[in-house]
């Protein structure tokens, strides 16, 4: 998202997801299922916003947590259309977080910094995997997800549009965001 004007989104429902609500806090929700965000909570606790996790542990990972709902975990791709306050984990927050936009009544998601490839050695919006970041490219896992979030957004009815420049992810159409605002 580097280099991407953004304050057109101010206006619009935007589900952040990890540390997007320190760069854009105005994210109306923010979401995260790594477990090894507990060095966010004193920066969590005091973001306005509805903050939403699939980690399992955010209640053992100590009395500093405020207001996170917490969902859970059902089937491990795709959208999870039929347990509610679950979400399909898909491997990852990002697109594990477009499963929260359909809980919330979301009928179209526009996918905002998914590259799905690294830049330079650089492989996620934070920087809390500092040694396995080096040694493994997340990607390959990554990428497994987006046929089977493809097939159940068009079950539903679920429009997806990726808007961002020089994306992996092939199975959506690809709009610029001057064009969807």
């Amino acid at each position: 998202m580097k280099g991407m004007e953004l304050n057109c989104l101010r206006l619009k429902r935007v589900i952040g997801v990890n540390q997007a609500f320190r760069v854009y806090p105005w994210v109306d929700v923010t979401y995260f299922g790594d477990c090894q965000f507990r060095e966010l909570a004193p920066s969590i606790n005091q973001w306005p916003g509805i903050k939403v996790t699939s980690c399992g542990r955010v209640p053992e990972l100590g009395k500093g947590w405020k207001g996170i709902r917490r969902v859970g975990r059902s089937k491990n791709y795709g959208i999870e259309t039929k347990k509610v306050g679950f979400v399909s984990w898909n491997g990852n927050s990002g697109a594990s977080a477009i499963n929260i936009a359909y809980w919330l009544g979301a009928s179209r998601v526009v996918l905002l910094g998914f590259d799905m490839h690294s830049d330079n050695d650089r492989h996620n919006f934070h920087d809390f995997y500092p040694t396995r970041a080096k040694t493994f490219d997340p990607y390959k896992n990554h990428m497994r997800c987006w046929p089977y979030i493809a097939r159940d957004a068009a079950e539903i009815g679920l429009e997806i549009i990726n808007a961002t420049p020089n994306s992996a992810i092939k199975e959506f159409p690809f709009m610029k965001l001057e064009k969807l605002i």
